[in-house]
Order: C-alpha cells, then structure tokens, then sequence
C-alpha cells in the first residue's frame, strides 16, 4: 500500500537526520505507516519532554556538581512548558537555546496546542509538526553539542561530574538559588 504523501514526507525528514535522532527516535516510522500522524505526534513531543528533563538534570550534575538524585526530584517534580524549558537551560548551562531551532520547536508545539484543544489540525499539518520536532532535534542536539558537550537526544543518565558532588542539602539549596522549585 503506497503511504500518503505527507506520510513520506516524513519519512524523507527522518532518513535525513543523524543516526542519533533516529535511534531516539526510533519508533516513528512504524507509527507514521500504520497509524494516523497523530499517534506519532504524541510519541515524539513525548520523547522530546523526556530529554528535555534529562538534559537539565545532566547539565546540573555535570556542570554544578548537583546530586543526582535531587537533580532528579527537581526535574521530575514538574513538567515544564517551553518557557520553563529555555529559562532552565539557560541557567543550567549559560547559554540560549539557537532561534532557529526554538522556531521549530514553538511552531510544533502551537499546532500540538490546537489539536489538544480540539480544533481542527488536518493529517498533513500533523505530519508537518512532526517534521519540525525532527529538525528540532539535529538542531538542538547540535546547539548543546557546542555548549555543553552533551548530546540531549542519547542516554544521559549515567553523566557524572568530575570529581565528586555535592550532598543532598547543599544541592538544595544550590538548585533553590538557581530558582528551581525545592520540595
């Protein structure tokens, strides 16, 4: 059965990306070929939350020797919106994320916002968003490459400072300064 073309279209995006989206990304394809764009829509900005919550905690243990299981607790206590998201990571790693690359993320997330509330989002614009999030990934991966050393888009959890870090106390309170919300 031949794929609609905004289907392949998606495809094409994602043959064309690293190695390193698409093993993060690995599920995609299936999704795109059997289900409608919206099954692989909500796969992906899913995958996206979660490295964006593990890039923080890396950035905190690595650059500010943060424990790591307060690191942790702090990320997972909330999920953040974008705004969150690129205010953290300017804290944690003193650098702003490329407007190329948020571009890509925001106008994603603003189509994701319409279908979540209801409105109308054709399987071509789905498809679209999807493209984007791809994009976003090499872009963004590229970005904290150059900033921080890490690739947000592969396994971050076994990064460890160099060194040793902080105590559970000291870490809440280093985090609390940062502005992050303290339990």
């Amino acid at each position: 059965m031949a794929l609609s073309a905004s289907k392949q279209s998606v495809i094409d995006v994602f043959n064309g990306t690293t190695a390193r989206t698409q093993e993060h990304f690995r599920y995609v394809l299936s999704l795109i070929e059997q289900y409608k764009p919206e099954v692989a829509l909500g796969y992906m900005f899913d995958r996206v939350a979660q490295s964006h919550n593990q890039l923080i905690v890396a950035g905190l243990v690595l650059k500010h020797k943060a424990h790591r299981d307060v690191a942790r607790e702090v990320a997972a206590f909330h999920e953040c919106t974008w705004d969150e998201f690129h205010y953290e990571y300017q804290t944690v790693f003193g650098a702003v994320i490329p407007e190329a690359a948020a571009d890509l993320y925001i106008a994603a997330n603003e189509q994701r916002r319409a279908f979540m509330s209801g409105k109308r989002v054709s399987s071509k614009d789905q498809s679209i968003v999807v493209e984007n999030l791809l994009k976003y990934a090499d872009a963004f991966d590229e970005a904290v490459w150059a900033d921080a050393r890490l690739h947000p888009f592969s396994d971050l959890s076994k990064t460890k400072p160099r060194g040793s870090s902080l105590d559970k106390d000291s870490t809440r309170w280093v985090l609390k300064g940062m502005g992050f919300p303290i339990l």
